[in-house]
């Protein structure tokens, strides 16, 4: 349970995401890949529509039970709401949903790390679903931070190997967070999100 938590746990004793020292947590490399690659798992082994199905119920938590503008109690309120969801399920069903509530959550906190204040602006006055053009354009900021990494240096895996694209996710993201472009845990859930959509 510690480990699953692990982003969540970097959200929760920071209120500045992009601004925290990750090594200071006493998190080490290994546990950082773990927890990735069980992510990563069971995003991909979940199919999209139960996936969409879990990103539907934390934003009806997240307009709900859990509305409030201190991130701390958000995050608390949504880790509480999600574990009541998934414990409904049994199995390999929760554990998958556990994982993939984390990484929807730490998307739904992260979503001003890629979104600027004039474009969220410019979403809510164009016509239509102002949620699936949001969700369309932060699959656009996600499908940017993919492309970096398949450009980068830190991809190394030339075939499917969870471990491996793991290490990559991580050691790629510990390096964008470092450069001050976005956080560790943001970059990591939006790439968790991305791979696991584009399936």
């Amino acid at each position: 349970m510690k480990t699953r938590i692990f982003l969540l746990m970097i959200v929760l004793f920071s209120d500045a995401p992009r601004a925290i020292s990750y090594s200071t947590l006493g998190w080490s490399d290994e546990k950082k890949v773990n927890y990735i690659g069980n992510s990563l798992v069971s995003l991909i082994e979940t199919p999209v529509d139960r996936i969409k199905k879990i990103q539907k119920q934390l934003g009806v938590e997240n307009r709900s039970s859990c509305r409030s503008s201190i991130i701390n109690l958000k995050l608390q309120c949504l880790m509480k709401r999600m574990n009541i969801y998934c414990n409904k399920m049994t199995g390999k069903r929760r554990r998958q949903c556990r994982y993939i509530s984390d990484t929807v959550i730490v998307n739904k906190l992260s979503e001003n790390d890629h979104l600027t204040s004039r474009e969220r602006f410019f979403l809510l006055k164009q016509k239509g679903s102002h949620e699936e053009k949001m969700s369309d354009a932060l699959m656009k900021k996600y499908s940017n931070i993919a492309a970096k990494l398949s450009l980068s240096n830190f991809l190394e895996c030339y075939e499917v190997n969870h471990e491996c694209f793991a290490h990559s996710i991580n050691n790629f993201c510990t390096e964008f967070n470092f450069k001050g472009e976005l956080g560790w845990q943001s970059c990591v859930s939006s790439l968790l999100w991305f791979i696991a959509i584009s399936q």
